[in-house]
């Protein structure tokens, strides 16, 4: 076996893939996670970020498994709610949500009841993420966070150390210090946030996490939802170029030859914000309802407020 107990690992080449018994195929786009537990391996693909579960973890009656409904409403209770409807005409039970999930897949309109625990232990994106609410537009649309004192830290981690940010980032971090996005890049690259300032001049992120980073001659802007983040050049003749670090290779991949073409190459997704009662309502639907609490509600209260009071604005770098 790969993993160690309670550990992930990621099929990322063939030899690994002959090892772990997988047959199917593994490129840059199609990878496998394994998770151990318990003296067992349960192995779910992803092919270009998107979750596949494999047929041994959806329900055994054929007619839970996989149920068309040609598209999703953008609600996941909504969906629920239709879903029991239609299964209650059919005479079906609706599944004990300890045992199976209802799974919104990555086809618009597919519902899937996949076992529990599995689709708890492999976090991905599902249909609502990937298909409800993303019409894309050729522009990217920030939510764009508070100026206030970004001129100061930025000189502040200038000297800190002993670098300058390339005039098109500042000129960025200025007009809008970093903010929300819902974006891909050339079809490809999704990214999620840029930074605001702060989050590095307020010990939110480790000094010794930008030593490790400028020594690289480079600094973090922004990430996807999961993590992985994107990098401007800062010392040296391409300084200005963005990159983004492959975590499977953790390798750094060109993108664009300086911040105004890679925030031109983006495709907004328009963010969607559920309300509070949405996102109470979608855990529940998702047999997570045992895990709201009135401080994660507070949480989704400030977060809607946020999201009402902060508009997006076109991106727009001179």
């Amino acid at each position: 076996m790969l993993a160690e107990e309670g550990q992930y690992i990621t099929i990322l080449d063939a030899k690994m893939a002959k090892e772990a018994g997988i047959t199917e195929e593994v490129t840059e786009s199609v990878w496998t996670y394994i998770w151990r537990h318990d003296g067992v391996e349960d192995a779910v693909k992803y092919i270009d970020g998107k979750i596949v579960f494999p047929e041994k973890y959806l329900h055994p009656d054929k007619r839970l498994s996989r149920i068309d409904f040609g598209s999703f409403t953008g609600s996941r209770p909504t969906d629920e709610a239709a879903v029991r409807d239609y299964l209650k005409d059919k005479k079906i039970k609706f599944p004990d949500k300890d045992e199976y999930t209802l799974h919104h897949d990555t086809e618009n309109g597919i519902y899937m009841f996949v076992k529990t625990e599995i689709h708890k232990k492999f976090t991905h994106l599902g249909g609502n993420s990937f298909i409800i609410n993303r019409e894309r537009i050729d522009i990217m649309l920030i939510r764009k966070n508070s100026n206030n004192q970004v001129e100061e830290n930025i000189i502040k981690l200038e000297e800190k150390f002993d670098f300058k940010f390339p005039e098109m980032y500042k000129k960025f971090l200025l007009k809008y210090n970093g903010g929300d996005v819902d974006v891909v890049y050339n079809k490809e690259y999704a990214v999620g946030l840029f930074y605001k300032i702060e989050y590095f001049t307020r010990s939110e992120r480790p000094y010794w996490y930008l030593d490790e980073r400028i020594e690289q001659c480079v600094f973090p802007i922004a990430t996807d939802v999961f993590g992985n983040e994107y990098f401007i050049v800062i010392i040296g003749e391409k300084t200005g170029q963005i990159y983004f670090l492959n975590p499977d290779k953790d390798e750094f991949e060109f993108i664009a030859s300086d911040l105004k073409k890679f925030i031109d190459g983006c495709e907004d997704r328009m963010i969607y914000h559920p309300t509070p009662q949405e996102q109470e309502e979608g855990m529940i639907a998702s047999g997570m309802g045992d895990e709201i609490t009135d401080k994660l509600r507070e949480e989704w209260n400030r977060s809607y407020e946020y999201y009402l009071t902060h508009p997006q604005e076109e991106c727009i770098l001179d």
